[in-house]
């Protein structure tokens, strides 16, 4: 989810650098709702995940972006897929980045930077180095990626939270208390303790950010809240789609998060965000716009970096669960708390 937000600057400069370009996006079916308002999009052509992986869906997908006679392809992801669909597209220019592009699947390669030079940080960088050979070298890029929420939809999420009790007479902040898979989550037991510090001595109302099918794990962490506590948090109050996830975090305070694609979201609705990093993660690729006062995060690498010395980020990843262990609450709770005081003034 996030990747596809991120990509969707590719658009946004691009139609600001030739408002007569015709935009398409392709995704996955269940990622194109998080750009479906986007004004600098055309069209968005959707594709099921399941069936792009097989030959026959493959096949489809590609006699569909040839039958479209594009002039230009950028593929920001470069994965057999993609690659195979750039490679028979007939398209005249392709872009992408030159890694293992042995059968000439692109005419145009950008290399991938390993160092960033802006505070979008280096994914953004990346993504947006692929519309050099398009623009002129004095367009000057926007590495914004706005979420783009219609009326209505703010309405709504304002609805479901009346709903569920909220009185907007104290501030809404925003958990994000599971990642998206079990080695970008920060351990339950550690995360009720910092919540359980957070609570102590605010009356706020908070949320969290989950799907119905996580509830198991929900109880467990509620399990090692203080109960009473256990009146602040309105577990009821669930998005059911990453629209009406926006349209409800556009309404909170802030957020305070396992890094995923809900922060990505916060950051587009410009919410005060603290990202709690898994211990594998490049923070340097994934923190975006850190030179924004709205924004924090804790990464253990910086905390405890000889954890980390002479290894590969595959060795992290393997590590993940156990490097976790040492990601105590203790060493980021200060900040956590910094970071509460800072944008809630209390």
């Amino acid at each position: 989810m996030g990747d596809v937000l991120m990509a969707s600057t590719l658009a946004n400069n691009l139609k600001r650098f030739n408002s007569s370009f015709s935009i398409y996006f392709l995704c996955y079916t269940h990622h194109a709702q998080i750009i479906a308002t986007n004004p600098n999009i055309d069209q968005i052509i959707k594709v099921e995940e399941k069936k792009l992986k097989t030959f026959s869906g493959l096949i489809q997908t590609i006699n569909h972006i040839r039958k479209e006679k594009f002039d230009i392809l950028i593929d920001p992801y470069e994965k057999t897929q993609s690659k195979l669909i750039s490679k028979f597209s007939s398209i005249p220019m392709r872009i992408s980045y030159p890694k293992k592009d042995f059968f000439g699947n692109y005419t145009h390669v950008i290399n991938p930077k390993s160092i960033s030079k802006t505070s979008a940080g280096l994914a953004l960088d990346n993504r947006l180095a692929l519309i050099d050979p398009i623009i002129d070298s004095s367009f000057q890029k926007d590495y914004i990626h706005p979420l783009f929420l219609k009326k209505e939809e703010i309405d709504h999420g304002e609805k479901i939270l009346k709903e569920g009790n909220i009185s907007f007479t104290k501030p809404i902040v925003m958990l994000g208390v599971l990642g998206s898979k079990e080695e970008k989550t920060y351990p339950l037991s550690y995360m009720g303790q910092i919540i359980n510090t957070i609570l102590e001595n605010r009356d706020i109302d908070v949320l969290f950010n989950y799907i119905p099918k996580q509830k198991d794990q929900i109880d467990l962490l509620m399990s090692s809240i203080d109960p009473k506590h256990h009146s602040k948090i309105h577990l009821n109050i669930i998005g059911k789609s990453i629209r009406e996830f926006a349209s409800i975090m556009y309404h909170c305070d802030l957020h305070i998060s396992n890094e995923g694609g809900g922060c990505h979201i916060s950051k587009a609705l410009n919410k005060p965000t603290f990202t709690i990093f898994s211990p594998y993660i490049k923070v340097e690729d994934w923190n975006t716009f850190s030179d924004n006062e709205l924004f924090s995060y804790s990464d253990l690498k910086q905390i405890k970096p000889e954890l980390f010395e002479n290894e590969t980020q595959k060795q992290w990843r393997k590590r993940s669960l156990e490097l976790y262990k040492a990601y105590k609450p203790m060493l980021i709770i200060a900040k956590i708390e910094n970071f509460m005081k800072k944008h809630l003034k209390f």
